[in-house]
């Protein structure tokens, strides 16, 4: 299903249900969403189409210190305008946006599919970073032994404040 922005001549409201995906959050790592139900309704406004709506969201992400699948959860809600490209007002050299004005996006296509919805207010919803728990240790940077299931067999990282003062000492007696 396509929500084509020059199609809605009233107020309509869509529920579609959107399939399971796998996002790319960088660096090798991904988040995996459950399948949802998007909730939208769209409306004309002069020069483009209003979207409204919202979707809950269930899924894992990696642990920021020893990538064990932690569970995320939520709403997302959004209220967006899609114009077209033409419309966009000319670029500024580094202005600030008004608030009332990020709502606005600018796009070449005439319209929007249910999954591109979904994903791109998934990439605004989910938090940079989830911790597994507070007390999380994380992997051992030498081996990747996973150090919340204990330790691993590396011997301890010595103070790096002993090579200074062995160079400082070894400064002296020359």
């Amino acid at each position: 299903m396509k929500i084509v922005f020059a199609e809605i001549a009233k107020e309509t409201r869509f529920e579609e249900p959107v399939a399971a995906q796998v996002l790319d959050l960088g660096y090798s790592y991904s988040a995996s969403v459950e399948a949802t139900v998007l909730e939208v309704t769209a409306a004309p406004i002069q020069g483009g189409c209003h979207l409204r709506g919202s979707f809950p969201y269930r899924g894992t992400m990696p642990c920021g210190r020893c990538l064990t699948p932690v569970p995320v959860s939520g709403e997302a809600r959004f209220s967006l305008n899609y114009y077209p490209a033409s419309a966009a007002p000319p670029r500024e050299e580094e202005t600030e946006v008004p608030l009332e004005e990020t709502e606005d996006l600018y796009v070449e296509e005439d319209h929007v599919t249910p999954e591109a919805l979904v994903t791109q207010q998934l990439y605004l919803e989910l938090p940079e970073k989830v911790l597994c728990g507070d007390g999380c240790l994380g992997l051992c940077i030498r081996c990747g032994a996973d150090r919340n299931r204990g330790g691993c067999s590396c011997p301890p990282e010595p103070d790096p404040r002993w090579d200074a003062l062995r160079t400082l000492d070894h400064t002296r007696k020359e």
